[in-house]
């Protein structure tokens, strides 16, 4: 009789370390979960970012880009900072993409000479990126 005893507690304590050990398994597959959505959402919402400040540069450029379709919403806007004396035109680019709970804003520097007359200058007419980078 004794016997049957420990054998019913040997079993009771091998059944709670098994529900323990597949309860944090459990904990540890939706945190790995959550880590993976919230890095799909950072990549998206990058991307969107990205594609601000190329829309940015082709309205410099004096073209019309359209956005990608995604569910981000995404705002950029044009600044003039300066003009060299070849008339090269250098502004600042921001972009700022939301998707979900993420926020990603960027910026760049693009400079733009569309043309010139000045035989000096000729080597500069295009357009660049100059830097780009987050916004803290």
């Amino acid at each position: 009789m004794q016997q049957h005893g420990m054998v019913l507690l040997t079993t009771l304590l091998f059944v709670f370390i098994l529900t323990a050990l597949l309860l944090g398994s459990i904990e540890s597959d939706l945190l790995e979960s959550k880590l993976a959505l919230h890095f799909q959402e950072n990549a998206v919402a990058f991307q969107a970012a990205e594609a601000g400040l190329a829309a940015g540069a082709a309205a410099i450029r004096g073209e019309h880009m359209k956005l990608p379709a995604t569910k981000a919403n995404i705002n950029y806007q044009e600044k003039l900072l300066s003009i060299t004396t070849c008339g090269k035109k250098r502004y600042k680019i921001t972009a700022t993409a939301h998707y979900h709970s993420i926020s990603v804003p960027l910026f760049a520097f693009y400079d733009w000479l569309r043309n010139t007359n000045r035989a000096a200058c000729k080597n500069q007419v295009g357009g660049r990126r100059l830097y780009w980078g987050a916004i803290n």
